[in-house]
């Protein structure tokens, strides 16, 4: 009795333990996917940005799309499609092919016969056949009868015994001790430092969720730490904003822009995307689909920034025709500026995303690349960016600083070694034959 109101309190600390543990989890791989969707295009994810089982196909384990399974759950065999997940027989926990009579092992307390799964004995934990009295190995807490190979029950607090008398035990339960006369008594310190233990842990994780405040975690797969949920600008306020400066040729060209973007601080990927300007009001609009699924784009543009929200539609199928778990019809917002002096140098920013899902942040560079498209000019005097072009990437290595200009289509996108390498000699945004390379090196601002 006097140890009742030390088991209720470890009961409560370890109820409370289970809520903060929950409170405390990590973002669902969902949050990350609509990281990935952040950059968009048909290429917007590497192979091993979906580990979470929150982003596999049901009862995968592990999977590098989210409509890709690369191991499923125990009990489910992989599909030759690696698309799904298909069950073993029942009371199976491995097959090589799914469907009934296929077992290779049974899960623990059944024994395959004629490839299905047959309970043993009950309380018996391995049998080589099925039936009452066909048991090799009972579960904890039970013995097993030489005569008639059954299991019957240890006394209390007993997890090991050589008969069933209270006397009988060789190795007792968590929280007993076994005394020298073969019995279990409950174990007083045991369930104090129990107790502590949850309490300290409790108080720990309690003091750790609160100190956090109204920080969100800017990680899953795009980051880590903790990062301030700040909002982006409005797109008014970061495209009016800016100084007037000069336009960089004519009104920016509709059609396909094509470049990369950046998560997790240093990881790259590809993305494109359709944009249409309309010049005379300063819209922009789109639409498309990528692994996240089919997403509207709205924004407004002037002559020298861009800013657009990218919101999925939910449920909506992706490039594989599937609905992708990272789908949680969230907006992704991009801001970005010209990054050097002429349109050829493309646009250059930032996406985010602020929502229910977390803080994700990164970096994106698009170019226009469509059919026909060409810069000619050599300087037009656009100014406001150009701190950003020497920031500025390699579209082909993501690592060197851009330094040439391809001609005819004038894109400004490649470092000096990648641009020499090109093979065949086609620029890698647009697909036109390269006929020079020239040595770009932006002016420098007032």
């Amino acid at each position: 009795r006097a140890l009742l109101p030390a088991l209720a309190l470890m009961r409560a600390l370890i109820a409370v333990l289970g809520l903060a543990l929950a409170v405390a989890q990590p973002l669902p791989g969902g949050g990350g996917g609509g990281g990935g969707g952040g950059g968009g295009g048909s290429s917007s994810y590497s192979s091993s940005d979906y580990s979470s089982s929150d982003d596999c196909p049901r009862n995968c384990k592990r999977c590098s799309r989210s409509w890709r399974c690369d191991a499923c759950e125990q009990g489910y065999r992989l599909s030759n499609s690696r698309r799904t997940c298909d069950p073993c027989p029942r009371n199976c926990a491995d097959c090589d092919t799914s469907g009934p009579r296929y077992c290779d092992r049974c899960e623990r307390g059944f024994v395959v016969e004629e490839g299905l799964c047959e309970p043993c004995a009950p309380h018996c934990q391995n049998c080589d056949h099925s039936g009452p009295d066909r048991c090799d190995s009972c579960e904890g807490g039970y013995m097993l009868e030489t005569g008639t190979r059954r299991c019957s029950a240890c006394a209390a607090g007993c997890w090991r015994c050589h008969d069933t008398t209270e006397t009988g035990c060789d190795e007792c339960r968590t929280m007993y001790r076994l005394e020298p006369q073969g019995s279990c008594t409950m174990d007083e310190l045991k369930v104090l430092g129990v107790t502590l233990l949850v309490g300290t842990i409790g108080v720990m994780l309690y003091l750790w969720c609160s100190s956090r405040g109204p920080l969100r975690r800017g990680g899953g797969m795009f980051g880590s730490g903790a990062v301030a949920a700040v909002q982006p600008p409005s797109h008014n306020a970061f495209v009016l904003g800016e100084a007037l400066v000069p336009h960089p040729g004519p009104g920016l060209p509709s059609g396909i822009w094509r470049g990369y973007y950046t998560f997790a601080g240093t990881r790259h990927d590809v993305c494109e995307f359709n944009l249409n300007f309309d010049q005379a009001s300063g819209a922009v609009s789109g639409d498309g689909t990528d692994d996240v699924g089919r997403y509207d784009i709205s924004g407004i543009h002037s002559v020298a920034r861009l800013a657009f929200s990218k919101k999925y539609v939910p449920r909506s199928l992706n490039i594989s025709g599937v609905v992708s778990f990272g789908n949680k019809g969230h907006s992704v917002e991009y801001r970005g500026e010209l990054a050097g002096d002429s349109l050829g140098s493309g646009f250059r920013g930032s996406w985010t995303i602020r929502n229910s899902l977390g803080n994700y942040d990164g970096q994106f560079h698009l170019w226009p690349a469509m059919e026909g498209w060409s810069d000619e000019t050599e300087t037009a005097g656009a100014t406001g960016a150009r701190a950003s072009f020497e920031e500025s990437e390699c579209v082909v290595c993501y690592d060197r600083a851009i330094a040439t200009r391809l001609r005819p289509c004038g894109h400004v996108a490649l470092c000096v070694e990648c641009a020499s390498r090109l093979n065949p000699r086609k620029c890698p945004l647009c697909r036109v034959n390269i006929s020079a390379i020239d040595n770009h090196v932006p002016t420098s601002g007032s």
